[in-house]
């Protein structure tokens, strides 16, 4: 998915010809999850992204509605075994929206891991409220049932792990 450069401005135009100097700010998120210790096949495993932000008003409000997006693995690591990489980008959020991160079984539909992490993204060093918003990187470890939340890359510090 594309990133997503907004400017919001009302203005009367009160002649033919006006011009307007613009800031355009990146308004989404990029969700860069790396999943460890699945020791199945990808293709057994559903990733899907919902949450309660689906883009913006005429105003550049955060409209709400429900967000889902089915995340395909964009690659399998060949150095490290059982270890996979999901993209995607969602749009603004306000702190009271929410944000969850779903891994499923694709056969049976069993839950491997229901993971709340938007009000985890502040904790992380995310300013929801900054007017270029950063990338987010989330690395989850099934086989330690943990989840680490980064700004910056895979690798940042600070981050913040928590136990699912």
């Amino acid at each position: 998915a594309d990133n997503i450069y907004t400017y919001f401005q009302r203005r009367d135009i009160d002649s033919n010809l006006t011009t307007e100097h613009i800031n355009i700010s990146k308004n989404n998120i990029g969700i860069n999850v790396k999943i460890k210790g699945y020791s199945q096949p990808d293709s057994s495993m559903v990733v899907f992204l919902e949450g309660s932000a689906v883009g913006f008003t005429n105003n550049g409000a955060v409209a709400k509605g429900r967000f889902y997006h089915h995340m395909y693995p964009a690659t399998h690591l060949k150095g490290e075994s059982n270890t996979y990489l999901y993209n995607s980008r969602i749009p603004r959020m306000d702190k009271n929206d929410t944000f969850h991160l779903n891994l499923i079984t694709s056969d049976n539909g069993d839950t491997i891991a229901s993971i709340s992490i938007g009000e985890k993204m502040e904790s992380s060093g995310m300013d929801l409220s900054a007017a270029e918003l950063n990338d987010l990187f989330l690395t989850i470890d099934i086989s330690r049932s943990t989840l680490k939340i980064s700004v910056g890359n895979f690798d940042a510090i600070p981050h913040h792990e928590i136990k699912f």
